[in-house]
């Protein structure tokens, strides 16, 4: 028969079994995940996970089984569009704390939920892996980074995702928002000059030069044939007409014509580069004296007088040239012509969020202008709203990306508008 002080000792004992039992399942290890030469350990809290503040834990461990703690980690996570609802996503970066990193996260609504580690180590390498959740539900399901992105999108996202391996593959490629000394190149067909009615109205004027009624007269002629006030005032000093309008002088006249769109970017005293086919390897360098202030209503250009002070007398009447307008823009923000996605009604860029998305977004931009990297020239728009300046554009592969887009079950942004933009533009 069990004495009282064996029923007592039996009883601790089952208490001791239960207590380990429950709390060998408490504490039982994370699922592991591999990701190339890494092992992960990732679990969120709480468990199942719930609207409201939450966390992501993570332990990452090296072919040794040893926690790496050196590491940046990133995680984002995002939910996909739904409805008029449009996508959400938001990143934070991993804080360690003793040998794992953990990060908090906001769940703002139920459904399932993206979530994207970027994992940078300290030599420079950079491993990512991708999950899901979904409130309610225990657990992460793992995408192994070569699978298909798990993000669905659907007709109102703006934002894209994509794996690593469909980032090598496609060869997207980013770049930080910068300042750069911009300028714009207006590139025109011009003559030599041959003008003998130009000269004739000098001859007229220096001829009314008594007469204070003709003379008036005389000079509202110059004016409108492009003479500028500053010339009719060397006229009136020198007393003689301009014999390299009709003659070849070490002195010579170039008429260029740009259009009417070109106009606000061109002032007198501007210099521009004159080359013709005659003497290929000579570049002439002109300054703008005139412009003709009538335009030309069928051409919609307007006539701009170039004098060129060192011709040597090589450039001869009615020789044809390229007169190329050299016009600063200042320091701007600009982006790489090949960054911009044009749909006809809007210019788009993707942005690079991290983590493998990528977010659509219309931007205003000025019209095409170049810059100098190293001495060769690019061209870029300079921004004028839509990006901020520590953001990263995509300027290689965005067509893919925005194929992508569609591909995933969305429109893309080049090819089609979601039904926000069929909407707005109804309401046009």
């Amino acid at each position: 028969m069990m004495t009282k002080r064996n029923i007592l000792i039996a009883a601790v004992v089952l208490v001791v079994l239960v207590f380990g039992y429950f709390r060998l399942i408490k504490t039982e290890p994370s699922k592991m995940y591999r990701v190339g030469d890494l092992m992960l350990q990732v679990s969120v809290s709480p468990n199942p996970p719930r609207v409201g503040d939450g966390k992501v834990k993570i332990m990452i461990m090296d072919k040794n089984h040893k926690p790496i703690t050196d590491a940046k980690v990133d995680v984002g996570y995002g939910m996909a569009a739904m409805g008029n609802m449009p996508a959400m996503y938001s990143e934070v970066r991993g804080q360690g704390i003793g040998d794992r990193y953990e990060a908090d996260l906001s769940i703002s609504m139920l459904g399932s939920w993206d979530l994207s580690l970027t994992i940078k180590l300290k030599n420079g390498e950079t491993k990512r892996a991708n999950f899901k959740f979904s409130t309610g539900q225990k657990g992460l399901i793992f995408y192994p980074d070569e699978d298909i992105a798990p993000m669905d999108m659907s007709s109102n996202a703006q934002l894209v995702k994509l794996t690593s391996k469909q980032i090598k593959l496609a060869q997207v490629r980013s770049m930080p928002l910068k300042r750069y000394s911009v300028f714009r190149e207006i590139r025109a067909v011009g003559v030599v000059a041959y003008d003998p009615q130009l000269q004739v109205a000098e001859e007229e004027y220096l001829s009314a030069l008594n007469d204070l009624s003709v003379v008036n007269l005389a000079a509202k002629k110059l004016r409108l044939l492009g003479i500028s006030e500053k010339e009719i005032k060397r006229l009136h000093l020198t007393k003689k007409s301009d014999d390299a309008l009709i003659l070849p002088e070490d002195r010579a006249w170039v008429y260029a014509n740009i259009y009417e769109y070109e106009l606000s970017d061109v002032i007198e005293g501007q210099r521009v580069d004159v080359t013709t086919i005659a003497y290929p390897d000579k570049k002439f360098s002109g300054i703008i004296r005139g412009i003709v202030p009538v335009l030309d209503s069928k051409s919609r250009t307007q006539k701009i007088r170039i004098e060129i002070p060192k011709a040597y007398s090589l450039l001869r009447a009615n020789m044809y040239v390229d007169v190329d307008f050299i016009i600063p823009q200042g320091n701007k923000y600009a982006i790489p012509k090949a960054a911009l996605l044009e749909t006809g009604k809007r210019k788009l860029v993707y942005i690079d969020k991290g983590a493998g998305y990528y977010e659509r977004r219309s931007v205003r931009v000025g019209p095409l202008a170049s810059i100098l990297i190293d001495g060769e020239k690019q061209l870029v728009y300079p921004l004028i709203s839509g990006v901020k300046k520590d953001e990263a554009v995509v300027v290689a592969a965005n067509f893919l990306i925005d194929s992508q887009s569609e591909l995933s079950g969305g429109m893309s942004g080049l090819y089609g508008s979601s039904a926000k933009e069929v909407k707005q533009e109804h309401k046009h």
